[in-house]
C-alpha cells in the first residue's frame, strides 16, 4: 500500500508498518499513540495507560515476571491485567490509586506461610499480595520466589493446601 502524501485517520491506522509510517512522516502526532492503544492486547493497554508511579511500576513487573517464567500469558480478566498459567489464573497486577500502591496478588490460601513477612492479606482469606509504591520497592529475589512457590502448587487450584 502507497502511503507517501496521504494523511490516514486514526481508525484506519490497522498495523505495525501504518504505525511506523506514521511516525517516520510528517503525519507523526500525537494521536498516533492511542492508535497504538487499540492493537494492544487489553492488559498491555491497562499498563501503559496508568499515571506514573504506577505505570513503572506495572511495567518493571511485568518485565521482571515475562522474563523469568516463559509460559505465563498476560491476560485481562475483572478489569485488571491476570497472569494465567495453563489456563489457570496465578497472580493479578492492581494499581490502587487511592490507597497508593500496585497489588501483585496470589490466591494462594495455605502455601506462602515462608513470604508471610513480606504478604499482605488483610482480612482476605484467599488472596495474598506484594505492594509497592515505588520501583526502587521492588524486591525482585522475594517476587520471583512468591511466583515460584504458587507455580509448584497451581496445579491443586487456589482454594487448597
Amino acid at each position: 500500500m502507497d502511503f507517501k502524501g496521504k494523511f490516514f485517520k486514526i481508525n484506519t491506522i490497522r498495523s505495525l508498518n501504518h504505525v511506523k509510517y506514521f511516525l517516520n512522516t510528517q503525519y507523526a502526532c500525537i494521536d498516533v499513540v492511542y492508535c497504538i492503544f487499540e492493537m494492544m492486547k487489553p492488559a498491555e493497554a491497562y499498563i501503559l495507560e496508568q499515571p506514573e508511579p504506577y505505570r513503572s511500576i506495572l511495567l518493571h513487573l511485568q518485565v521482571l515476571i515475562e522474563s523469568s517464567f516463559q509460559n505465563l500469558e498476560l491476560q485481562y480478566k475483572w478489569k485488571i491485567p491476570v497472569y494465567y498459567s495453563h489456563g489457570k489464573p496465578l497472580c493479578y497486577l492492581n494499581a490502587s490509586h487511592k490507597k497508593g500502591f500496585v497489588d501483585v496478588g496470589f490466591w494462594a490460601k495455605g502455601i506462602l506461610q515462608d513470604f508471610d513477612a513480606f504478604l499482605v492479606s488483610e482480612g482476605r482469606t484467599v488472596v495474598k499480595s506484594l505492594r509497592y509504591s515505588s520501583v526502587e520497592e521492588i524486591d525482585e529475589k522475594i517476587l520471583l520466589q512468591v511466583i515460584q512457590e504458587v507455580t509448584k502448587h497451581h496445579h491443586k487450584g487456589f482454594w487448597k493446601k
